[in-house]
C-alpha cells in the first residue's frame, strides 16, 4: 500500500496573495494615471529633443514649410512638431483629455497611451508620397522605458502596502 501524505493550509493563508492578484487585474483611476504620467513624461522628453526611442533626429522641416512658419509668426525651423502646441498637448495631456485606453482581460490588462489628434498616424509615419518624412512621437527610449517601470513599481508597492502585505 502507497504512503499518502497530506498537509493542510491554515485558513485565510493566501488571502493577502489573492488580495494582491485581484487588485492588479483592476488597477484603480490613480494607479492607471500614475502609469499614464510616466508614459506621458517620455512623450515630453520626444517632443524636447525632437526625436523619439532610439530613432534619430526628426528630419528638418522642408524650405516651404519654413516660409509657412515665417508668414505665420512662428519659428521656422524649431520645434518641429509644434506651432500652437496643440498637437504636442495631444501626446502630454493626461485622460480623459489625452487619449488612453485600458483593455481588460482574464490574465490581465493593457493601457495605451498616445494621442487622438487626427494628425498623429500622418506626421508619425509620414507619407512619402507628399514629401513628408515620419517623425513619430511615440516610440520611447530604453531610459523612458525604464522610468514607466519605475512608475509601474511604485504602484505596486503603494498596493502591496494598503493591503498591508
Amino acid at each position: 500500500m502507497p504512503m499518502q501524505m497530506g498537509m493542510t493550509i491554515p485558513s485565510g493563508m493566501f488571502e493577502g496573495i489573492e488580495d494582491l492578484i485581484n487588485r492588479w487585474r483592476r488597477p484603480t483611476s490613480n494607479d492607471l494615471t500614475t502609469i499614464e504620467r510616466a508614459v506621458r513624461y517620455g512623450f515630453a522628453g520626444n517632443f524636447a529633443r525632437q526625436a523619439a526611442g532610439d530613432s534619430p533626429p526628426w528630419a528638418p522641416l522642408a524650405p516651404r514649410t519654413r516660409r509657412e512658419r515665417i508668414f505665420l509668426g512662428y519659428n521656422p525651423t524649431t520645434p518641429i512638431l509644434v506651432r500652437s502646441g496643440q498637437f504636442r498637448q495631444s501626446w502630454l495631456a493626461l485622460y480623459p483629455v489625452g487619449y488612453r485606453i485600458v483593455n481588460y482581460a482574464a490574465d490581465g490588462w493593457t493601457m495605451q497611451v498616445g494621442s487622438s489628434d487626427f494628425r498623429a498616424d500622418l506626421l508619425g509615419l509620414g507619407v512619402p508620397a507628399r514629401n513628408l518624412p515620419a517623425r513619430p512621437a511615440h516610440y520611447l527610449d530604453t531610459g523612458q522605458i525604464n522610468n514607466i517601470a519605475g512608475a509601474v513599481t511604485a504602484v505596486q508597492d503603494k498596493i502591496i502596502a494598503d493591503l498591508g502585505l
